[in-house]
């Protein structure tokens, strides 16, 4: 009997093909096709996880040569952006902060300063997050503190952790740092021309103010 990682796989392969034989819509070119095409089957990867999300991720480096969609070099240049050694950093900033012990040490250090009160040390994990928030993405912010909160709920038994998400938002709105986000957003919209920039960055301004 068919695993569904194979069924995933054969699937992507025949939707991917079936697009490549067919005669390219009018208004595309044959690269955007063969995009499209690509993407497809990437997504088709994805949903069923067909193969490691991470290997998927790797699929134009192969395709898009062979495809005559983009050189090498093109296709390659995306995955060296500055964006995505930011966001790496950060993860293995969390990797290493589990790996060492460290949040197990921070979590008896909160437990230590917020007392046994659930308000003081829900405040305290709120402080934390907030902090590290400001420096690194939210969601390598939530990979560092989780198991410092999973520690904490070890514990004294409550669960700070629910707070979490919005000590991030806290975080992320600190006037005094360009986090993550919006560095992510920079390197999205460059590749436009100026006007599509500024609509752009107009929508992000008007996402900061709603909140």
């Amino acid at each position: 009997m068919l695993q569904r990682n194979h069924i995933g796989v054969a699937a992507g392969i025949v939707l991917c093909g079936a697009m490549l034989v067919v005669p390219t819509p009018d208004g595309l070119t044959h690269p955007a096709w063969r995009t499209a095409a690509v993407g497809v089957l990437m997504a088709t990867w994805w949903v069923t996880e067909a193969i490691p999300i991470a290997a998927t991720s790797l699929v134009p480096l192969v395709l898009f040569p062979l495809l005559g969609i983009s050189s090498i070099g093109a296709t390659a240049a995306p995955y060296a952006n500055p964006v995505i050694f930011l966001f790496m950093g950060g993860f293995l900033i969390a990797a290493a902060w589990q790996r060492t012990g460290l949040h197990l040490r921070m979590a008896l250090s909160i437990v230590r300063v917020g007392g046994m009160r659930p308000r003081r040390l829900v405040g305290s994990v709120m402080i934390a997050t907030t902090f590290i928030s400001m420096w690194v993405s939210s969601t390598a912010t939530t990979a560092m503190l989780l198991p410092v909160a999973l520690s904490i709920v070890a514990l004294v038994r409550v669960a700070p952790h629910r707070r979490l998400r919005l000590a991030n938002s806290l975080g992320e709105s600190s006037p005094f740092v360009d986090h993550p986000r919006l560095q992510l957003v920079g390197a999205l919209v460059d590749p436009f021309e100026e006007k599509g920039r500024e609509v752009a960055l107009a929508g992000v301004g008007q996402h900061c103010e709603q909140h």
